[in-house]
């Protein structure tokens, strides 16, 4: 029988939340996707919960150890509980969970990469806890059994020792004598390594159960123990931090003179082990706190919380819309430790942070009740304008909104681009040296991964562009992919003419296309807002999804999927128009133009007529060409400014930089951080981008499927690969010599 009315307080994962009873009691409740979903004051049913704890208290280390631990080890680990209750009438707490299910995940992480550390009380255990013991050895072979490994029968002892300490009363002299001996070995550690120790840490709390079990030994089981692992071993450890070792020999000192024990190697080896993951763990959070500094100082600078309308990221960049402009201190801001630089392009204040991204947008999220504009609400009613928004909206304002929203829209669907891309590369590469591959089914199933992505390209984009609208995205989902019914696409072939409410529709294939999907999801929102608005409540989810599709679907087919198609023919019409007056010099132009289409956060737009070409003629030889050639020349320049500065700290990162733009394609780290902020190297940039692309364009470099935009993506080239490789050639030695020749030390912008 569990308890009732239980209403959440703190979400640890989707398995677990910390819970009010109706007793004003807060309670561990443990369950399959417990959490999922939940928020703070959502009701839980009897039936969502296998387990509740009354928690006798909060430390960060219970909550931090329950959200690290997978929960088929944390239900694993209840099932112990359980028949240790039943054999031992016992009964237990949280803590016992929390730390058998620690020590159960650390052994089994150990035998996962083939290591074990001796167990030290195995011998004390079997001989005078008989009962646990046994229930341990149950305990190991329901492990394995349900785990599938083999935990030596040893950690019978580990296991059936937990069970002891959460049940064993000592007297207040005893428990005294313990946390004396715990306490002195702490201040040998943090004063023998000069740090404080974070005492809310997971690593801490598991250091400070060792050490109790180490001072109940030393203290109340003490025996003549032998030592059951290789000195090699415990010396292997040891030359990995020779500070952490020393640490321990005062550790074994000090115990040996105050209480006359001499640890064994094995308690040795657990000792330092114990305090390397807590060293460990102490610099990894004091790198959080520098990441959360950092956060702290970003927003403080960007006009503080009250001023950022939504905040979101792409690869390098923090991406704020501000509520206003005015009141971010760019000045101050890029001359803070860790940020790149900064920009404002496609209605977005851009921080540029490089390799900290992640982790400082992550400090963000943890510390600052931020929208991050991603979640999706069917109900959504607000305008399309941002609220409160003081700036003027003239020409340059909805154009900066339109570029905003295409970006936005594109973004999370180049990464299936391009992995679909090299799929088809790869399978193009198989074919060529195996003809008889492509007939295989396992050839022609992952065939129909590469090809679906851009077959089914409307649904894709209908979806992207209706997050950016935060309506819901099933709407011009759904419209979508009506347009590529097998039925419709069959009158597409067919060729006899359709009407729909007696007017003419244009039998057009709509796969690979994108506009018509950006029209059709921007008529979907507008759609779902009023109906949603005007519809009484009672009504509205039935009716509202109604209206919505008998008025979208036929404007779409009708209208906006025809000018959609239209539109991106035109596109086409003037990337040709452009090859036909400048020739094979349009992929160099492309790559001098993009470190400044970067700059100005419009370099994703790139995308859609990139997308356009490669539907109306099956390659790209504009686009593609361009900016992986742009990368190169970043790299390039970086190589020259790291060969000839004197500065370690500069070279470093030019270095880092550089290799990030030739292989993985990702320029701002090599433009903010150093190519730009030392202004000559960009002559290099813009030369070796115009000539290694004027080289690819003449010799013919033809990209056949979306790929990355690195020097690992030339095989997208196919048969025309030996030209770009003689542009990513130029593009390299230009771009170097250009940036070595100009570039003076020491000279910044």
């Amino acid at each position: 029988m569990f308890e009732k009315n239980l209403t959440v307080k703190r979400v640890i994962n989707n398995n677990i939340v910390i819970a009010e009873n109706g007793k004003g009691q807060e309670i561990v409740a443990i369950g399959k996707g417990l959490g999922y979903r939940k928020c703070q004051d959502d009701n839980i049913l009897p039936h969502e919960v296998a387990k509740t704890y009354l928690l006798m208290n909060s430390s960060n280390y219970l909550f931090h150890t329950l959200e690290e631990i997978p929960y088929e080890i944390i239900e694993l680990t209840q099932k112990i509980i359980d028949v240790a209750q039943e054999d031992l009438n016992s009964k237990y707490n949280v803590n016992l969970v929390v730390a058998l299910a620690d020590h159960i995940n650390f052994s089994i992480n150990q035998y996962k990469v083939g290591f074990s550390l001796p167990v030290l009380v195995n011998e004390e255990v079997r001989r005078f806890y008989r009962e646990e013991y046994a229930v341990g050895k149950k305990a190991i072979k329901l492990i394995n059994e349900t785990l599938h490994v083999e935990l030596a029968k040893e950690e019978a002892a580990s296991i059936a020792f937990h069970l002891i300490s959460a049940t064993e009363n000592r007297n207040n002299h005893d428990s005294l004598q313990i946390m004396k001996g715990v306490g002195q070995i702490i201040s040998i550690v943090e004063k023998t390594l000069g740090l404080k120790l974070d005492e809310e840490s997971m690593d801490y709390g598991r250091f400070i159960i060792h050490l109790k079990f180490f001072m109940r030994g030393i203290l109340f089981d003490r025996k003549t123990r032998t030592d059951n692992i290789p000195d090699s071993i415990y010396k292997s450890l040891q030359n990995q931090n020779e500070a952490a070792s020393q640490c321990v020999e005062k550790i074994a000192e000090y115990v040996s003179e105050t209480y006359d024990y001499v640890p064994t190697e094995d308690e040795k080896l657990y000792l330092l082990v114990h305090v390397l993951r807590t060293v460990e763990q102490k610099k990894t959070s004091q790198k959080g706190d520098c990441y959360e500094k950092l956060a702290a100082e970003i927003i403080g600078k960007v006009g503080g919380t009250e001023n950022i309308h939504t905040v979101s990221h792409c690869a390098t960049r923090l991406r704020f819309v501000l509520k206003d402009r005015s009141l971010a201190n760019e000045k101050e801001l890029r001359q803070l430790q860790g940020v790149l630089g900064s920009v404002y392009g496609s209605g977005q204040f851009q921080v540029i942070l490089g390799e900290n991204l992640f982790p400082v947008y992550d400090a963000i999220l943890k510390n600052y009740n931020l929208d991050e504009g991603e979640e999706v609400q069917e109900n959504h009613v607000e305008d399309l304008e941002l609220k409160n928004s003081d700036e003027k909206k003239n020409m340059k304002y909805y154009f900066d909104k339109c570029i905003q929203f295409m970006s936005a829209s594109l973004t999370p669907f180049i990464t299936v681009l391009y992995g679909a891309g090299m799929l088809r590369v790869v399978l193009s590469l198989i074919s060529y040296f195996n003809a008889d591959a492509s007939a295989s089914t396992t050839y022609q199933l992952f065939n129909f991964v590469s090809q679906a992505p851009f077959y089914f390209m409307p649904i894709l984009i209908a979806y992207g562009a209706s997050r950016v609208l935060k309506s819901n995205p099933v709407f011009a989902i759904t419209i979508s992919a009506a347009l590529l019914y097998p039925d419709f696409t069959a009158m597409v072939s067919a060729g006899e003419a359709v009407t729909m409410l007696g007017l003419p529709v244009k039998l057009i294939s709509y796969s690979n296309s994108l506009l018509p999907a950006i029209f059709c999801a921007i008529l979907c929102a507008y759609l779902e807002r009023f109906f949603y608005k005007v519809i009484p409540g009672v009504l509205r989810s039935v009716f509202a999804p109604l209206c919505v599709f008998l008025i979208g679907y036929p404007i779409t087919i009708l209208i906006l999927g025809p000018a959609g198609v239209v539109v991106g023919s035109w596109i086409v019409v003037g990337v040709t128009w452009i090859e036909a007056h400048v020739g094979g010099l349009a992929p160099g132009i492309i790559a001098a133009a993009h470190p400044f289409l970067v700059m100005l956060g419009v370099n994703m737009l790139m995308v859609a007529p990139m997308t356009e070409l490669f539907t109306a003629t099956g390659y790209d030889n504009v686009f593609r060409p361009g900016w992986i050639l742009h990368n190169i020349s970043e790299g390039g320049s970086c190589f020259a400014v790291a060969l000839k500065t004197k500065n370690g700290d500069l070279r470093t990162t030019a270095i880092s930089a550089g290799i990030g733009a030739l292989l993985s394609g990702v320029s701002e780290p090599a433009l903010y951080g150093v190519n730009l902020r030392y202004k000559t190297p960009m002559v290099g940039v813009v030369a070796g981008g115009l000539v290694g692309g004027g080289v690819a364009g003449v010799m013919g470099a033809k990209a056949f499927s979306m790929g990355y935009s690195s020097i690992l993506g030339v095989v997208i080239f196919e048969q025309t690969i030996g030209a770009i490789l003689a542009g990513v050639a130029a593009s390299l030695i230009v771009s170097f010599v250009a940036t070595f020749i100009l570039y003076k030390d020491g000279e910044e912008l």
